[in-house]
């Protein structure tokens, strides 16, 4: 699996950037759905950068952190950022990981949609 970033994408949304987890196996989507429950269950933050099988393109950090309100991925400094999202929108999450393991159809998903700058895309080839 790998974790890429984006940035200024679209000269119509000079703003807004996307992380994208892309080329991955169905085994990597289990242990990442393994890693929300973390989350959803203790509100343990996710370093997806250090996991042992995610891959970081970019070299920026991300981190998924348990929110009382969701925020979406925010920059916290040049190369970390922290995705806040709610236990409910994890467990949307989860359930996107998973049904993508079983439905050869699904291209992509944006994994939250909370109207921030900054997107998260699942899509194994990379592309929307």
């Amino acid at each position: 699996m790998e974790l890429d970033y984006y940035e200024k994408f679209d000269i119509h949304y000079p703003n807004d950037s996307i992380f994208c987890l892309k080329k991955f196996m169905k085994n990597e989507l289990i242990k990442l759905s393994l890693e929300i429950d973390k989350i959803i269950e203790k509100s343990t933050d996710v370093n997806l950068s250090n996991l042992e099988y995610v891959i970081n393109i970019s070299g920026k950090t991300l981190i998924l952190k348990y929110g009382e309100r969701s925020k979406g991925i925010e920059k916290i400094n040049e190369n970390i950022y922290e995705c806040i999202l709610t236990k409910e929108e994890y467990i949307e999450m989860k359930e996107m990981l998973l049904h993508y393991e079983i439905e050869k159809s699904v291209t992509y998903y944006w994994l939250y949609d909370v109207g921030a700058e900054i997107e998260f895309l699942l899509s194994e080839s990379g592309k929307w």
